[in-house]
């Protein structure tokens, strides 16, 4: 088996996380719902870049969780709107050219916080929940 990195679009993404939620071995708690009783889902991949992510997260009403879909697993977490004006510490915020996968790799060096995309009022917590496919 070679180590190189092996990329799916976000359709093929997308049906793997959904049967991993519905049929896989581990129960998936979704973080985030919604007032309506509803738990928006977006799902990405590592090369789509986090301003996109954000701008599907905020067509959904500012708010949802993230499945971000890699090779042999996902993680989940949660983007929120948050317009407030708290000053983030300069190694959490993000630029809105980076891929997910290379926020992932930074969030992955933080034990918590929030990160913040830079000119945004998006705030994304460290806190997040990995699975494998079912």
């Amino acid at each position: 088996m070679s180590n190189h990195s092996v990329t799916m679009n976000r359709d093929d993404a997308t049906k793997r996380v959904m049967l991993a939620i519905a049929i896989g071995p581990k129960a998936i708690k979704l973080q985030y719902t919604a007032s309506d009783g509803t738990q928006p889902l977006v799902v990405t991949t590592p090369n789509e870049y986090v301003n996109d992510v954000i701008a599907r997260v905020n067509a959904l009403g500012g708010c949802a969780n993230i499945a971000l879909a890699e090779a042999r697993k996902f993680t989940i977490f949660t983007i929120e709107r948050d317009d407030s004006d708290v000053d983030v510490q300069e190694d959490n915020q993000l630029n809105k050219e980076m891929s997910m996968g290379m926020f992932w790799l930074k969030a992955q060096r933080k034990k918590g916080g929030t990160f913040r995309l830079k000119n945004s009022g998006a705030k994304i917590p460290a806190l997040q929940q990995e699975f494998a496919y079912a």
